[in-house]
């Protein structure tokens, strides 16, 4: 039944008006030709089968919403009902519930189209839909604008900008929350700068991209600040928003900028003038149902009659317009009175079968603990006098434990104290040791150095030779020590660092002749223990110096590659030490020497697997678990 008479009243209203404008001094009886986007929407109304989705019905409605054909709209909005109940699809749901609260707010359906705006909202937000949500969102505040709710409006529009996900929205909707903020500072607090800043804002969004809606409403908005600062450039951003409007075909937004420049024509009194583009719009509004225009554009032609000085068509035009601003105020209040009074019906229900079912509820629970309060109060007197007990022996345990506690962590304290102090004593006996060993090394080095260049000339040339091997490795075994000494963890050596070190110290030995040959280490963040280091030391150095000795006579550009790796395997880790150099390998008859021997002597004291290839080249490689 109400939707019947809701129907009705739609229709009655529309014919008044039509009979209004028929009958007034200035109508004209030519009918507007059809715009493109208006015969495109026909077109999709002609298509529209008994059989359409939902998502066809919401295009057909979001079209016909656009173009300001709002009774063509909501036909739509009846023709899909049935589908809506049987809909599977929620998102197409949702978005139906959001044009319709559009359309609501457009034609003044305040409650209905809040409730639908509710309802949306709280799906988007639910399922996490952030596009659809400030879609959603910028639809509200335009309905806070239009119900004249500025603060709630200014509200919504700032937590959608200040959102941390808002650049993550589409330029259309960010275009458009700036400029519906403009609208509501146009029309509540009248801050004409904070206008065109946001209107600004919004054309940086909506320029770019072409978003001609946003464009045009953006322009309307700058007009209208420089209207009523009575610039004559407001003229040129209405006729900049005309032309995007005719574009779309969107004719209550094109009457509406002519509107706006009347309205500016009217501050500075060029009557004449206001008077013709109030008679446009009027003209072209006639094949339209447009909530809030007729009253709005008859109170102007009223006000400008009585300029002119033609007082009896002012009176009946602002007679004309009282009857329409207060039909439409009438019709809102009896619909929101409505609504409200059936949600309060439904609350007071809800209430009322909550309060007998709680009533019910106790009763029954009363009389079922009636009989067991006895039980109840016996059972809790034997329960505290057992708790009691139990608490005091608890604490009186829990305070023992506390002293033991404290006894134990005074004798922990002393007994860490004593042990840190014992391990920073042998930290320090330690380096003690590797300083002096390594001191000890070099005087002996030293001596060694003294007393061979002392005897160089009684010295063959193989005693020579004995003399520099000795010298290697004792400077391997310093330059262990050296390392040991200088870093803080004295149970590790880098392996880079060591080799390098080791490298440098080997070349200096054996004088200008070593210098042309390339030495290259692999061995990025390998740490070696101490004692196994000082192995693969005397190994490299035995290395080296077979190679310095006899692999290079031949070759131009001397190469020796050392490589060090770790893998881990198990519990342990196996290290795998390899050295190759591009000389010509051993020849042929050639004995082990001492240095061959003491190599295996180490890789054997290592535990290790080695392996020689002599053939053309140098090759050694060893391999070992690390303890």
């Amino acid at each position: 039944m109400n939707y019947v008479i809701t129907n009705l009243s739609k229709i009655g209203l529309a014919i008044f008006i039509g009979l209004l404008l028929c009958l007034g001094p200035e109508a004209s009886a030519k009918k507007p030709r059809l715009t493109k986007a208006q015969s495109k929407q026909r077109r999709i109304l002609k298509d529209l089968k008994s059989g359409a989705e939902l998502k066809e019905f919401n295009r057909a409605i979001n079209h016909a919403t656009n173009i300001g054909a709002y009774l063509v709209a909501d036909s739509l909005i009846d023709r899909s009902r049935p589908i809506l109940r049987r809909t599977d699809d929620s998102l197409q749901y949702y978005e139906h519930l959001r044009l319709k609260a559009r359309l609501y707010t457009i034609l003044n359906r305040y409650p209905e189209a809040l409730d639908y705006f509710k309802q949306s909202l709280l799906y988007y937000q639910g399922v996490g839909r952030w596009q659809e949500e400030g879609q959603v969102a910028v639809n509200l505040v335009e309905f806070y604008r239009s119900s004249g709710l500025f603060k709630e409006g200014i509200d919504e529009a700032k937590y959608l900008i200040n959102h941390p996900s808002f650049e993550d929205l589409s330029s259309g909707v960010k275009a458009t929350v700036y400029h519906r903020l403009a609208a509501i500072m146009n029309e509540g607090p009248h801050n004409l700068d904070s206008v065109i800043i946001l209107s600004e804002k919004s054309l940086s969004y909506s320029e770019p991209d072409s978003i001609l809606g946003a464009m045009g409403t953006s322009y309307l908005e700058v007009g209208y600040a420089y209207a009523q600062k009575k610039e004559s450039r407001a003229v040129f951003y209405f006729q900049k928003a005309f032309a995007v409007f005719k574009e779309q075909g969107r004719v209550h937004y094109m009457c509406n900028a002519l509107l706006h420049i009347a309205s500016y024509l009217m501050r500075v009194e060029n009557n004449q003038q206001a008077l013709s583009y109030i008679d446009s719009a009027i003209s072209m509004a006639k094949p339209y149902y447009l909530p809030g225009f007729y009253p709005v554009a008859l109170e102007k032609k009223a006000k400008l009659y009585n300029r002119l000085g033609r007082h009896a068509e002012a009176y009946y035009y602002r007679d004309s317009a009282a009857v329409l601003f207060r039909d439409d105020a009438l019709r809102r209040f009896t619909d929101k009175l409505a609504i409200q009074s059936r949600r309060f019906q439904t609350e007071i229900s809800e209430s009322r079968l909550k309060a007998l079912e709680s009533e019910r509820n106790q009763v029954l629970e009363e009389s079922r603990n009636q009989s067991l309060i006895q039980k109840v109060i016996f059972s809790s007197l034997i329960l505290s006098v057992i708790l009691f007990v139990g608490l005091y022996y608890f604490f009186s345990r829990l305070k023992r434990s506390r002293d033991n506690l404290e006894i134990s962590e005074k004798a922990l304290h002393g007994a860490n104290q004593e042990l840190i102090n014992t391990l920073d004593e042998k930290d320090g006996l330690i380096e003690e040791v590797h300083h002096r060993v390594k001191n000890n090394l070099q005087l002996i080095t030293s001596l060694i150095k003294v007393q061979q260049f002392q005897q160089k000339d009684n010295m063959s040339e193989q005693s020579q030779q004995v003399v520099g091997d000795i010298l290697s490795r004792v400077s391997a075994m310093a330059v262990v020590h050296e390392k040991l000494y200088s870093q803080e963890n004295v149970s590790q050596l880098q392996a880079k660092e060591y080799f390098s070190e080791l490298i440098s110290e080997l070349k200096t030995i054996g004088g200008l002749n070593t210098q042309r040959i390339k030495i290259e280490i692999e061995a990025s963040n390998v740490a070696l223990e101490a004692s196994d280091g000082i192995a693969l030391g005397m190994i490299c150095t035995e290395l080296v110096a077979n190679s310095l000795k006899y692999a290079f006579d031949e070759v131009e550009k001397p190469l020796i590659n050392i490589a060090i790796e770790k893998i881990s395997e198990g519990d342990s880790n196996r290290v795998f030490f390899t050295y190759r150099d591009n000389g010509n390998g051993f020849r042929e008859g050639s004995e082990m020497g001492m240095g061959n021997r003491l190599i295996i002597l180490f890789s054997r004291q290592l535990e290790g697997e080695y392996q020689f290839e002599t053939e053309g080249r140098f090759y050694f490689n060893l391999n070992y678990l690390e303890d």
